[in-house]
């Protein structure tokens, strides 16, 4: 009697085994199956100025990071009977703009050699998702801005801390300005 009692008992807890077994099997198969996709290889985007950084920050605060500004300009911004004192600071010869309003960067205007002189280089890409990754933004960021493109300029809209990311104008796949604004005061 004792030994039938072993051996069912010994049955059963081979039978547990195989199916521990079968379970690991089965969780590395999937395991395994799901990581052997081969992921796109990333792309090296060179970024041109990270805009994100910049929303909200002070003269002060923009001087510590970029050094003094080559040029410096204090004018109003007119919109009808409206007049907001800006500060232009310039920087690596016309390149970026950043625009203060209440001593907080309000718009980047960024622009490439191409925009200031005839024989310049624009700003280039491969596909339209490397636009903002050359500007610090990532598609995740503008996963529900509203977006407008017109397939020969872009806009996107209140993402992030930006509420708006516009390049006027690009073809064969080039631009010279991009335009970003952390307010509604330039809109």
């Amino acid at each position: 009697m004792w030994t039938i009692a072993f051996n069912t008992s010994k049955i059963k807890e081979e039978e547990y085994m195989k199916k521990v077994i079968l379970s690991v099997l089965i969780i590395v198969g999937l395991v395994c199956g799901c990581s052997s996709k081969e992921s796109e290889p990333e792309k090296n985007v060179e970024i041109i100025l990270d805009v994100q950084q910049f929303c909200g920050m002070s003269e002060a605060e923009l001087i510590e990071k970029m050094g003094e500004p080559e040029s410096r300009e204090e004018w109003n911004y007119e919109v009808g009977n409206l007049y907001s004192p800006i500060i232009s600071c310039f920087y690596n010869n016309n390149e970026f703009e950043f625009m203060l309003n209440s001593d907080k960067v309000q718009r980047i205007s960024i622009h490439a050699d191409s925009y200031n002189h005839t024989d310049g280089d624009p700003f280039t890409f491969e596909s339209k998702e490397d636009i903002l990754p050359m500007f610090g933004i990532t598609i995740e960021d503008v996963k529900y801005a509203k977006k407008i493109d017109t397939n020969s300029a872009l806009r996107y809209q209140d993402f992030a801390n930006i509420k708006s990311f516009w390049i006027p104008e690009y073809e064969n796949n080039s631009f010279d300005e991009v335009k970003v604004d952390f307010s509604d005061l330039f809109e």
